[in-house]
């Protein structure tokens, strides 16, 4: 495989377009994800947090609604017009130094043979078949990201933030194996493969590197994040999408045995059952995360061991932020800590 390094001011650019698009659609939201100033960002030690220059966007003209037409994936071709534009507006913002882009550089290439070599002994569809590899630096978005254009299934294009380690890399190689095993190979339906299936790719993802030779590529991270941190980003996320035009205000309460959005009073009653449970139970535990065994004891009772996965609470988990947005409650209350649970926060 073939493997390409990109960085320059026209992939800065196109990353704040597709990172600006991802927002505009929901797609933040929907996955629980904070969209924060650049500036900002070394307050916060969080995977969830998605990096943006706060720049005059509105000063280009229809920005928002080109944005929103934009494909929202990786590699996707912006109008050149646009483009350009965009660079020019950004032309002042920081940039990665040369030094720094040559050591996430070396510091992979110490890895890639072997990382790949075991890569492609749990995938050998994929390792035959991908003969590029597109991997672009930046400062933007979030902590990485990953394409196989429906163009070109024998290319993939891999995004690293740069305050990230390279391990970032190997995930996003892992993930865009299982994308090219399950999806790619498997199915034809673009909209499963962008959406539906998200979070299953990561929970198989997380499954690989935990419980193959992989796993010695990744040090464990105990670390979660303390309610007030939280509280602080989320804090942060609103301003700056309300700044953006992007206004957020949300709530959950129980009343009278009723799950209830508070900045309404409307009384949220569309969930099933299993999907009512976890919301009051991530109520009564608010800003504590509640981990996937404690969900599953809690929903399934003494039928766990035949229903619980951490798939299968991660559907649920899905399925409830679809009816809670149906409900005007949008992700960003609901965390999912990856490994560990959820949390919910108000």
């Amino acid at each position: 495989m073939k493997i390409e390094w990109r960085y320059n001011e026209e992939t800065e650019a196109a990353r704040i377009a597709f990172t600006c698009t991802s927002m505009a659609l929901g797609n933040y939201d929907k996955l629980n994800f904070y969209v924060i100033p650049i500036g900002k960002a070394k307050r916060f030690n969080y995977k969830n947090v998605v990096y943006l220059p706060d720049v005059a966007y509105d000063s280009i003209d229809k920005y928002w609604d080109t944005v929103r037409k934009l494909p929202s994936a990786l590699g996707a071709i912006i109008p050149p017009a646009f483009l350009e534009r965009l660079t020019a507006l950004i032309k002042y913002e920081k940039t990665i130094p040369v030094a720094d882009q040559i050591k996430i550089r070396k510091n992979w290439e110490k890895i890639e043979k072997i990382f790949m070599n075991d890569l492609k002994g749990l995938f050998p569809e994929f390792a035959d078949s991908i003969q590029k590899a597109e991997i672009i630096i930046s400062r933007y978005g979030t902590t990485a990201s990953y394409n196989i254009p429906m163009s070109n299934p024998h290319k993939t294009i891999i995004v690293i933030r740069n305050d990230q380690s390279i391990k970032e890399i190997a995930r996003m190689f892992v993930m865009s194996a299982v994308h090219y095993q399950k999806y790619t190979v498997n199915s034809t339906d673009e909209k499963l493969i962008k959406e539906k299936a998200w979070l299953e790719k990561i929970a198989i993802t997380d499954f690989i590197i935990e419980n193959t030779s992989l796993s010695r590529f990744f040090r464990p991270n105990n670390s979660i994040p303390s309610f007030s941190n939280i509280n602080e980003l989320k804090d942060l996320h609103n301003r700056f999408m309300n700044k953006l035009g992007f206004p957020t205000s949300v709530s959950l309460d129980i009343k009278d045995g009723n799950i209830v959005n508070t900045k309404t009073e409307e009384v949220i009653d569309n969930l099933t059952i299993s999907e009512e449970k976890v919301i009051k139970k991530l109520i009564e535990m608010e800003g504590k995360v509640v981990s996937y065994e404690d969900l599953g004891e809690y929903i399934w009772d003494n039928k766990v061991n035949q229903k619980y996965s951490m798939y299968a609470i991660s559907q649920l988990i899905c399925k409830l932020r679809k009816k809670l947005r149906q409900n005007k409650i949008y992700g960003e209350i609901l965390h999912t800590v990856r490994g560990k649970g959820f949390v919910l926060t108000n």
